[in-house]
C-alpha cells in the first residue's frame, strides 16, 4: 500500500485554482504533461463503501468541497440503496457527514448530479424493489437543505444511468433505461422557467444507452460508449449469444453542436480506449481522460491494468501506463496511454471522477461485486 500523503488534493490545489480560475491560462498539452496517483490522508468520517453515487464539487463555506450523495452498497450479495451526503473539505483534507434540512430524496442509485449556481440539482436514478424515478431534487450547498423540485407533465420517464450536463440556463439529459427500455433522445430543462421540453435534433444522433458519459466541451456535448441490451428476442434467435452480448457495450463518439443542435460522428486516431459502461470521461485541460469501467468480458482490457499491479522502485519514478487510464489529445484526436508513477487504483467502475484544475478525484465504485471506499488522486505534477 502507499504511504497516505496529506498533502496530495491540498497544494496541488490552492496553486491550480491560482493559476486557472485567476489567470484563465491554458495548460500543457498531453505530450508535456506528468501525472502522479496518489492516496491522501484525510480525516473525519468517511461515507461507506458504494458505487453509482454523485460527486459534485462546489464552492461552499469559503472554499472547494466535493459532495457525495447517495450510491448503493452490496454487502455478500443483499443490495442497499443511500440516500446519504457526505463533504470533503478539500482545503483541510477532512470528510464530514452535515446535518441535513428538509425531505431528502429517496434513496437511489445511478441518478445525475449538476451544479447550478449553489445547488445541486439531482434528477432520476433507481431504488429499492426496481423503483425507477423522475423526479427533480436540488440540494441548496451551503444551508445543507433539500428542495423538491416542481412536477412537471412533461419530465422524462422515469430511468437510471442517464447523464444531464448543464449549458448555460439549460439542463441536457440524455439517454439512461428503466428496466429493459433503453432511451435515446435529448430532454433539456429550462432552469428559468422549470419547464421541460423535447429537443429536436439532426443528423447521426447516439443511440439509445446507459451508463455513458457526456461532456461539455464550449457549446458542444460529447457522448461516449455505455450500455444497450437488445430485446431478449434478439438474444434467444443468436447462437453465440456471449459474443452478441459484447457487442452490447459501446465505444462510439457523438458531437452535438448546441447552437444548432446538430449530431455529428467524432473521429480519432490511434487505439482509443475499448467499448464500456460505467467509466469516467472528463475534461483536463484540453485534453480527455477516460478511466475504468467494465465491458463484462475481459477485465484486462476494459477495468484493470496489464497484469498485476507492481510496487513502485525506492525513487518513486518508474512510469507506468495501462489501458485503464487513457488520454484523448483534443489538439488533433489522438489517443494515448495516459503514463504516470505511483500506484494506480484498483480496477472499478460505476465510481465517479471530478476535476479540480487539471487533477482528478476518483472516489468509490465496484471491483467485480465489491464496493470500494477509497478516494485516489491522479495529479498533474510538473516532472
Amino acid at each position: 500500500m502507499p504511504k497516505p500523503d496529506r498533502n496530495v488534493i491540498r497544494e496541488p490545489h490552492t496553486c491550480v485554482l491560482k493559476t486557472l480560475f485567476s489567470t484563465g491560462n491554458s495548460l500543457p498539452n498531453a505530450e508535456k504533461r506528468h501525472w502522479q496517483w496518489a492516496t491522501p490522508q484525510i480525516e473525519g468520517s468517511n461515507p461507506c463503501a458504494r458505487g453509482g453515487h454523485t460527486a459534485t464539487l462546489v464552492q461552499a463555506g469559503g472554499g472547494p468541497k466535493l459532495v457525495i450523495f447517495a450510491g448503493q452498497y452490496n454487502d455478500e450479495g443483499v443490495f442497499t440503496c443511500l440516500n446519504d451526503v457526505y463533504v470533503l473539505d478539500v482545503d483541510q483534507n477532512m470528510w464530514t457527514q452535515p446535518l441535513m434540512k428538509g425531505t431528502p430524496p429517496e434513496p437511489r442509485y445511478g441518478h445525475s448530479a449538476s451544479l447550478v449556481g449553489s445547488r445541486v440539482v439531482y434528477f432520476g436514478g433507481r431504488g429499492k424493489d426496481n423503483t425507477h424515478f423522475r423526479d427533480l431534487h436540488a440540494l441548496d450547498v451551503n444551508a445543507m437543505t433539500w428542495y423538491q423540485g416542481p412536477s412537471s407533465g412533461g419530465a422524462p420517464a422515469a430511468r437510471m444511468g442517464h447523464s444531464s450536463t448543464l449549458y448555460g440556463t439549460n439542463l441536457l439529459l440524455y439517454g439512461g433505461v428503466s428496466g429493459q427500455k433503453f432511451f435515446s433522445g435529448l430532454h433539456v430543462l429550462d432552469l428559468t422557467s422549470m419547464a421541460w421540453r423535447t429537443q429536436e435534433t439532426t443528423g447521426p444522433a447516439p443511440s439509445a444507452r446507459m451508463g455513458h458519459d457526456a461532456v461539455l466541451m464550449d457549446a458542444q456535448l460529447v457522448i461516449h460508449g455505455g450500455f444497450f441490451l437488445p430485446p431478449a428476442s434478439t438474444l434467444e434467435k443468436t447462437e453465440a449469444i456471449g459474443d452478441a452480448l459484447q457487442q452490447c457495450y459501446l465505444n462510439d463518439f457523438r458531437v452535438l453542436n448546441l447552437n444548432t443542435w446538430e449530431w455529428s460522428r467524432l473521429r480519432t486516431h490511434n487505439t482509443p480506449i475499448s467499448a464500456r459502461f460505467g467509466h469516467s470521461l472528463v475534461l483536463s485541460g484540453t485534453d480527455l481522460i477516460a478511466f475504468g469501467g467494465w465491458n463484462g468480458v475481459d477485465k484486462s482490457d476494459s477495468w484493470a491494468t496489464k497484469g498485476k499491479e507492481r510496487p513502485l522502485e525506492a525513487s518513486g519514478r518508474e512510469e507506468q501506463s495501462s489501458e485503464n487510464c487513457m488520454i484523448l489529445r483534443t489538439a488533433d484526436m489522438h489517443w494515448s496511454q495516459l503514463v504516470y508513477t505511483g500506484t494506480a487504483p484498483c480496477h472499478r467502475y460505476l465510481h465517479s471522477c471530478t476535476t479540480i484544475g487539471p487533477h482528478l478525484i476518483v472516489f468509490g465504485g465496484y471491483d467485480g461485486g465489491k464496493p470500494l471506499a477509497d478516494l485516489v488522486v491522479l495529479r498533474e505534477t510538473t516532472g
